[in-house]
């Protein structure tokens, strides 16, 4: 083997050396310290009234990395933070060239697949999102974050089994993780499992008590659970802090009306047609029918609708929905509905007086069409 000898350094020039190269890293880490600083500032006034001023100091961390990166192409830290930042700004495509780049360098770091994941998720690309969450919770199967939004996604996907599964592995990773409990009650409760998503939606609720998307889902938990006070309770708090929420009211009219409470139901039927009457909610200016009533009958489900008005020439007051053992879609449904042609007769013979109308059932079937269908 060849030896190759270098020139002796003396002490005092090796020390000037050491000295150059410490106070280089040292400069680099406090650049790394002080961008690192920024893309924190700058990201936590994206989603303010200061948005702009965010971008701005975002657009400045990208400039200062990039710099970085030519000096210290190979540095993993550089070139992750430097996707990060993209990510934010939602400069996506550049954004996957430096994850990518990172991979490259450490096939070991599950960061860029989690990112990539996140990316092809809010891009629509579900099955790549899929992939990349899998491989990144392989990578970390310690980190929670991983294993909850991979039970996000596969919840968003329709896969509630394999969502649950996800969610429980994260809760058992980081027990504090209350938007993995939250949606683990709420994969549960989209399966029809109830009882498990009880004490779920309990916790969440008992830590975050004025979230009204979980008050809410609480109050449909508990009508479903046929826990009816305590989904009058929830209902009335969604009301009290969002007068607006017309969907609450709705369903304060189907429980009252499930407790014999018609005075109480009447009340907040009245406020319902009054607020639709002002044209203030649009949603509620939209929707022609509200579900005044759900109950079961000689084995069947039934939802009964109510329409806002008796308007058009085949007007109807109420459609009775038979529903099947899912409770998604109708069998068949049954009108309550008062025809123009048939009230002018009536009227012309004497039947009925001014402003008087008739009223007659139809059933409606998958293959054919009753009249008087209860006759």
């Amino acid at each position: 083997m060849k030896i190759i000898k270098l020139p002796s350094l003396n002490m005092s020039t090796f020390i000037v050396i050491l000295t150059v190269f410490v106070v280089t890293l040292s400069a680099h880490a406090t650049d790394i310290i002080s961008i690192e600083q920024d893309i924190n500032r700058g990201r936590s006034l994206l989603h303010t009234k200061k948005h702009q001023e965010g971008i701005v100091i975002l657009q400045k961390t990208i400039t200062e990395l990039k710099e970085l990166h030519v000096e210290q192409p190979q540095n993993i830290q550089v070139i992750f933070k430097l996707g990060i930042v993209l990510f934010y700004l939602e400069q996506d495509t550049e954004a996957i060239v430096a994850f990518n780049r990172v991979i490259d360098l450490d096939k070991r770091d599950s960061r860029p697949h989690f990112y990539k994941a996140l990316i092809a998720r809010y891009g629509g690309k579900l099955e790549e999102a899929e992939e990349e969450f899998r491989i990144a919770c392989k990578l970390s199967p310690n980190d929670d974050r991983g294993w909850y939004e991979l039970g996000t996604l596969l919840s968003q996907k329709g896969q509630e089994q394999e969502a649950i599964k996800a969610f429980q592995k994260a809760i058992s990773l980081n027990p504090k993780n209350l938007q993995a409990s939250y949606d683990l009650a709420l994969s549960y409760m989209n399966i029809g499992q109830w009882d498990a998503a009880y004490p779920l939606l309990k916790t969440t609720i008992k830590e975050q008590p004025f979230k009204i998307s979980v008050v809410y889902n609480m109050g449909q938990l508990c009508q479903n659970l046929e826990k009816y006070e305590e989904a009058i309770d929830s209902f009335l708090q969604v009301i009290d802090k969002d007068p607006s929420d017309w969907r609450a009211r709705t369903k304060l009219i189907q429980l009252y009306q499930a407790t014999n409470q018609q005075m109480k139901r009447d009340e907040q039927r009245e406020k319902l047609f009054k607020m639709r009457s002002t044209g203030n909610v649009k949603t509620l200016l939209e929707e022609p029918t509200y579900c005044r009533e759900q109950f079961s009958v000689a084995g069947e489900n039934l939802m009964v609708m109510e329409y806002f008005e008796l308007k058009g020439e085949q007007a109807v007051r109420y459609s009775f929905l038979i529903l099947d053992e899912t409770k998604e879609k109708s069998k068949y449904e049954i009108s309550l509905g008062s025809y123009d042609t048939t009230n002018a007769i009536s009227h012309e013979l004497g039947e009925i007086e001014d402003g008087q109308r008739l009223f007659h059932l139809d059933g409606y079937y998958p293959n054919e069409i009753k009249r008087d269908a209860l006759q």
